[in-house]
Formats: C-alpha cells, sequence, structure tokens
C-alpha cells in the first residue's frame, strides 16, 4: 500500500505527540523508579556488611544508580523545551502557510522535476485544481499545446542552467479554458552544496488584460486610418480616374473602329470584293486612324491594369493592417509587412520626400505582425511629419527630404532601421517622446500615442528600440526584434 505524503506541518505534529507521550512515559518511570531507588539506598549499608568478598560490583552499582537516576530525571525539562522550540516552529509554519494562502498571484513550488509540492489558494481559483488534485502530477497538466516543443525546451534549458525564467504563455484550466499568463519561475537551491531542490512558479492572470490591450491597439489602428483618410481617399481617386479616362478611351475608339470591323465582315461574306469595295474599306481605316490605335489601345489597357493593381494593392495592404491581431502569435514576414505599410502612408509621404528600401534576406519570425505593421506606419508617419516640418523653415527650391528603410538579420536577431532626414529631436525632450499624450505636434496632427505604442509592441516582443537624432539633420528608429520569443 502507498503511504500517504504528509505535509511538514504535520509531520511536526506527530513529532510533537510523540515526544509528549514519552515524557509522560519517562515521567511515570522515574516516579516509579525514585521509590525503588530509594529503597535501594536505604538497605544498601546492610547489604554490604552482610557481603562477603570483593564489594567492587556493589559499590559501582550503588554509584551508578544515582547517576542513571537524576539523568533520566533530567530527560522531562529537555523534552520540553523540545515541545517549546517545536510549538515555536509549529506557529511559524503556520504563519507562513498564512502568508502563502494569503498571496493572490498563484503559486506552484515543485521537486527538480517539476512535479508540485504544495500550491496556494490562488493556484486553485485560477486553474480549478485543487491542492490535493495538484500535488506530485507536473506542471504539464496545464499545457494548452498553444506553445511548440522548443518553448519548453528554451524553458528548462534557462532553468538548468541555473537561471529564473519569465514569458507570456497560454495555460489551460481544469475545466478546459485557455487563460493567458506571466509566468515566472525561480529556482531554490541547498545553501549548504548548491543543489537544485526545486522551482518556485508565479503565475500571473493577464488575459483581461491582453484582450483590453489589443482592443486599445485595435482603436488606435482604426484612429490610425482616420487620419490617413484623406489621403488615402485621393491615393485611390487618382488611379481610380485614370483607369475610368483610359476605359472612355478604348470605349471612344472601338466606336471609331467598328464601322472598318463591319465592313471588313461584310465583305468577307460577298466573296472577292471589287475595287470600290475595297477603295471604302481603305477610307474607313484611315478614318479608324489603325496605326494610332495599334500603338495606343496596348498603352491604354497597360495603365488601366496598372491602376487596378495599385488599388487593389492600397486596398489589400488597408484590409490587412486592420485586420485585429490574433490572439496567439506567429511567423510572419517583416519585408512584406513593410511592403504594406509603404503603400499606406504613400499618401502621407509622397509631397515631402522620397522613400528608398534596402530589404535583407530574412527569416520568418513568430510575432503579432498588426501590431508590428502599426509600429511601421507610425514610424513612417513622424518621419514624414519630420520633414515636413523642417522644410517649412527652409526656401522652396530646397531638395525633398529622404526616408530610408533598412532591414537585415544580426545573428538572432530581424534589424529593423527607418531613417529620415527631418528635423530631429532636441536632447531635451528626448527622454519624453514616449510619454502617453506627449506631443510637439500641432493640434490635430498628433494625439502623443504613436510613439508610445511603438515601445509598448516592441517590449511585448521582447525586442529593443534604438534611437539615433541630431537636431536639423535627421533621426534613425532602430528596432532589434528575437527570431524566437517566449510570447504567446
Amino acid at each position: 500500500m502507498k503511504p500517504v505524503d504528509r505535509t511538514p506541518s504535520e509531520r511536526a505534529h506527530e513529532h510533537r505527540g510523540f515526544l509528549v507521550r514519552l515524557s509522560a512515559i519517562v515521567t511515570v518511570t522515574i516516579c516509579g523508579g525514585e521509590l525503588l531507588i530509594m529503597q535501594v539506598l536505604k538497605h544498601l549499608p546492610e547489604r554490604l556488611h552482610a557481603m562477603e568478598g570483593p564489594i567492587d560490583a556493589v559499590l559501582l552499582a550503588a554509584l551508578t544508580v544515582p547517576a542513571v537516576y537524576w539523568t533520566v530525571r533530567g530527560l522531562p525539562r529537555r523534552i520540553h523545551r523540545e515541545v517549546g522550540e517545536l510549538d515555536h516552529l509549529l506557529a511559524r509554519w503556520n504563519w507562513l502557510s498564512h502568508v502563502f494562502d494569503s498571496v493572490e498571484e498563484s503559486i506552484a513550488v515543485t521537486d527538480p522535476q517539476g512535479r508540485m509540492l504544495r500550491v496556494n489558494g490562488a493556484f486553485t481559483r485560477l486553474t480549478g485544481y485543487s491542492a490535493e488534485e495538484a500535488q506530485g502530477r507536473p506542471t504539464s497538466i496545464l499545457s494548452s499545446g498553444r506553445q511548440p516543443a522548443s518553448f519548453y525546451t528554451e524553458m528548462w534549458s534557462q532553468l538548468l542552467s541555473g537561471g529564473s525564467w519569465q514569458g507570456l504563455l497560454v495555460n489551460k484550466t481544469k475545466a478546459g479554458q485557455f487563460i493567458e499568463v506571466h509566468m515566472l519561475i525561480s529556482v531554490m537551491k541547498d545553501p549548504v552544496n548548491g543543489q537544485v531542490t526545486g522551482y518556485v512558479a508565479i503565475h500571473r492572470d493577464v488575459t483581461h488584460e491582453r484582450a483590453t490591450a489589443r482592443e486599445q491597439a485595435q482603436a488606435q489602428k482604426l484612429a490610425a486610418v482616420g487620419q490617413l483618410a484623406s489621403g488615402m481617399a485621393h491615393e485611390i481617386n487618382t488611379p481610380v480616374q485614370f483607369i475610368g479616362d483610359n476605359v472612355q478611351f478604348l470605349a471612344d475608339s472601338f466606336g471609331d473602329l467598328r464601322p472598318y470591323l463591319e465592313a471588313s465582315r461584310a465583305l468577307g461574306e460577298h466573296g472577292v470584293p471589287s475595287a470600290e469595295e475595297l477603295a471604302a474599306l481603305k477610307a474607313l481605316a484611315a478614318k479608324a486612324d489603325l496605326p494610332y490605335l495599334i500603338e495606343e489601345v496596348p498603352r491604354s489597357l497597360s495603365e488601366a491594369r496598372d491602376g487596378v493593381r495599385r488599388v487593389a494593392e492600397l486596398v489589400r495592404a488597408l484590409k490587412e493592417y486592420a485586420h485585429p491581431d490574433a490572439a496567439d502569435m506567429a511567423p510572419a514576414d517583416i519585408n512584406a509587412a513593410l511592403r504594406r505599410t509603404l503603400v499606406l502612408a504613400r499618401s502621407e509621404i509622397k509631397d515631402v520626400a522620397s522613400v528608398e528600401t534596402d530589404l535583407g534576406t530574412l527569416p520568418e519570425i513568430t510575432c503579432h505582425i498588426g501590431s508590428l505593421q502599426q509600429v511601421f506606419l507610425n514610424l513612417l508617419i513622424n518621419a514624414a511629419h519630420a520633414i515636413e516640418e523642417k522644410q517649412r523653415d527652409l526656401p522652396a527650391s530646397t531638395a525633398r527630404g529622404g526616408i530610408r528603410v533598412v532591414t537585415r538579420a544580426e545573428h538572432d536577431q530581424v534589424v529593423i532601421s527607418i531613417r529620415d532626414s527631418g528635423c530631429g529631436i532636441p536632447a531635451e525632450i528626448r527622454e519624453r517622446i514616449f510619454e502617453p499624450f506627449f506631443t510637439t505636434k500641432a493640434v490635430g496632427k498628433g494625439t502623443g500615442q504613436g510613439l508610445p505604442l511603438v515601445r509598448s509592441v516592441v517590449d511585448r516582443h521582447q525586442g529593443h528600440l534604438e534611437i539615433d537624432s541630431e537636431v536639423s539633420v535627421g533621426t534613425t528608429f532602430t528596432l532589434r526584434l528575437p527570431t524566437s520569443l517566449r510570447a504567446a
């Protein structure tokens, strides 16, 4: 039969009970032994007088019995002191247990193999597993299947090397509900030999927090679309207009060509045409201006196709940008996202700057690509506004500004750099540009939400954001994103 595991508190209570019972037995024994020893000592002189021969053994007994007696007599006091120490330790244990169960964050203590030894009340409320159900079971009972095997391989690699680990992941409760949690795992080590004795995992439920953040991000994305609406309407209207112009040209050209085509068909039905009929057909061809149509119709069709492509490109970019991010990160192409974003930002950029791109070969990275597109759009629009502000103070003949977008793979990171030739950021406000609602733009031009969102998204992707700026020269924002993320 498998022995029942007991908590340290239960084992301490059992040990205390044993000591109390032992103390009682010793006390009773001493009381009885005291009477016996007194009788022995009372009659010892008579027995010594009556004995013949060596008396060493008798003397040894006479000396040993009182010594044993006084040693045993001191046992209850020592047992009492140990019971008192146990009571103190039990009180401290109960206080620590109360603290452990009072913590609002979910806590699970495991052995070195990841089997749960103890969980607090918050763990039960979060996961649905009681302390009895969790005890002895692996933490994998919370696995949702939303994280790849490489996620856990990296996590355990870091823990086994002696470091702590933290990150976002999706867990599954006992009831089958998926929850997003931020988890911090700390290593417990033996203070004497340094061996790992277990782990402490703290889970914080961020499901509601993350859902709210996604809603806010979506609202900000749609607000950005609203700010670009006028420019995008123009971007759509221009190709639609020349599509219409080319279609009208084709319709007019067909009207001119139709008499010639009908005459040609009629001659073909009547057999061999006469000289008069051929002359009439030639006159119709001259009227339709066939050489002109042969040259211009293909060109007109090409322009119409180009206009359709531009409209479709803009609509597709807008649709993908406005689409809400999924809860889970997914592999995505950063270069493709940048190209789509440049299409959206074209209306803001085209009148003030030319754009140069140098997009290197990049691996796909696991990310929220919609959020990153919002980051790219904010940085590109800020670059255009910075160039426009600089140009206001320069002569009208001054050359257009420039925006350069560069991507490259660097070790285990993807690096995205967006550089402008704008007005630059003064050193005295450089530390404030990421504060919510801080802006130096005119009313209606900026909300002070763009750069705080940029930092938030980069942080969420466990990346780094670098700024290099010089007044009247320009600014470069560099994003470094890991190719392997711990995010869910």
